[in-house]
Formats: C-alpha cells, sequence, structure tokens
C-alpha cells in the first residue's frame, strides 16, 4: 500500500512540474513575444506612420500565429499517423503561399521592400526589361 501511495505522489510531483514548465515557458515567450512585436513597431514607425507600422506588426503576429498553429497541427497529424509523405515542409509553405492571405502578406512584403529600396527596384526594373525582350 505504501509503495502505490509512493508512485501516486510521484506521478502528481510531474505533473505539477510538467505545469509549472509549461506556465514558464509560456510566460517567457510571451514576453519576448511583446518585446519582438515592440522592437519592429518601433523600427517601423522610424519609416512609416504610426497606424501603418501597428498594421505591419499585427499582420506579423498574425502570421506568426498562422504558422505556429499549423507545425502544431502537423505535430498531432504526425503523431495520430506516421506517414513519410507528411513530413515534407514544403507542402506547408505550398499552403501557405496558395492561400489569399499568404499571398496578400507576400504582396505586402514585396511592396515594401520594392518601396524602401532603390538598388531592388533598379535591379528589379532590369530584370523585367530582360524578361519582356526575351519573349
Amino acid at each position: 500500500m505504501n509503495n502505490i501511495t509512493q508512485r501516486a505522489e510521484q506521478a502528481v510531483f510531474k505533473t505539477v512540474q510538467a505545469i509549472l514548465a509549461i506556465i514558464v515557458v509560456a510566460m517567457v515567450f510571451a514576453f519576448v513575444l511583446f518585446y519582438l512585436s515592440w522592437s519592429l513597431y518601433l523600427l517601423a514607425s522610424a519609416h512609416l506612420q504610426p497606424q501603418y507600422s501597428a498594421l505591419l506588426v499585427a499582420g506579423t503576429l498574425v502570421l506568426f500565429l498562422f504558422m505556429v498553429l499549423k507545425l502544431f497541427q502537423r505535430s498531432l497529424t504526425n503523431q495520430q499517423n506516421s506517414d513519410p509523405e507528411a513530413d515534407n515542409f514544403s507542402n506547408d509553405l505550398g499552403s501557405l503561399t496558395d492561400s489569399t492571405l499568404g499571398k496578400l502578406s507576400f504582396a505586402m512584403l514585396a511592396g515594401f521592400l520594392y518601396d524602401k529600396s532603390p538598388e531592388l527596384r533598379s535591379e528589379l526594373t532590369r530584370t523585367l526589361i530582360l524578361m519582356s525582350r526575351q519573349d
């Protein structure tokens, strides 16, 4: 009877340890996410108006949340079935670029980079001119 009680206490202790570890990791993750989003906002507000900076940060956080949820869903799916084809990460990236949100996000990023970098703008213009001449 004493052995069963000790094993039950150990199981409860391990469960409490796991829950506390999850809470600590979640708090650290929330702090890091807040710090990174604030840093991104300050960086973007140096170049953009504040409302556009806030929109950029919100869009980035939504994309980050989408990626975390996809990875979480993928890890649950891989635990249920160990299909070697399900391990292909490019399928997840392809589904991101196939979605409307992914296309819009990549277009916004490309437009932002095109607007902020004169070298990229001239290189892209030169490349498009060369491509049009090849047709």
